[in-house]
């Protein structure tokens, strides 16, 4: 009579690791994870818990590593993908964290979660760029945010400001146009739309009076 090896685990112990891991109870829920892999080793889902739980204990190295071993057993998994960007972003690998999330997006263009994180790592290299000079890289990346995020009136701003530096007064002059639209009170918003305004020889002071109508943020 034969017999058969069951290579996954049931829903209680899922069901019980992620309550672990909700509840705050991180240290458990990675011993639980590993006791888990120990009986289930082609698991993918075990391995992310446990991913989970080390990223929550601050071991963001062993993080990755267990998030790596889920997408070798499943490459398809946009959990898995999705939790390495956080992991590899939080270790300032923003190049290797967009090229996760990027993935996931393949698989999942949808997701919300993804779409967000995807988005602020093409903002935060971005920023990056613009420190280095590199005007048009970050204008590049800021169109791939508002492709993500269209109503983001800060990227709407940068974007601006990298065109600006190009020379691409007009266009540069409507994406401010439209972050104050999204934003009225964003002050940096109005200041460049005056300094835009004000290369092409149109009148300003309206744009400056407005600036100053603005209640200050306490």
């Amino acid at each position: 009579m034969g017999s058969s090896t069951v290579s996954e685990p049931n829903q209680a112990d899922i069901q019980g690791l992620v309550a672990l891991l909700n509840s705050g109870q991180v240290d458990k829920a990675v011993s639980t994870a590993k006791r888990l892999i120990g009986k289930f080793p082609q698991a993918p889902m075990l391995h992310v818990l446990l991913g989970v739980g080390l990223a929550g204990q601050g071991k963001l190295d062993p993080a990755v590593h267990s998030y790596r071993k889920a997408l070798a057993l499943k490459p398809d998994y946009v959990d898995a993908l999705n939790n390495l960007g956080v992991a590899l972003r939080k270790q300032g690998k923003l190049t290797e964290a967009a090229d996760a999330y990027s993935g996931a997006l393949e698989l999942q263009p949808g997701n919300p979660d993804v779409r967000q994180n995807l988005a602020t790592v093409f903002e935060e290299t971005g920023v990056g760029l613009f420190s280095q000079g590199h005007f048009k890289d970050a204008v590049e990346l800021y169109r791939k945010v508002l492709n993500l995020r269209p109503a983001n009136a800060h990227a709407l701003t940068n974007l601006g400001v990298g065109l600006l530096h190009l020379g691409g007064v007009e266009e540069a002059l409507s994406n401010f146009h439209q972050a104050i639209q999204l934003e009225p009170e964003r002050i940096e918003s109005h200041a460049y739309h005056a300094i835009a305004s004000k290369s092409l020889a149109r009148p300003y002071a309206e744009i400056l009076y407005r600036i100053l109508e603005i209640p200050s943020v306490q």
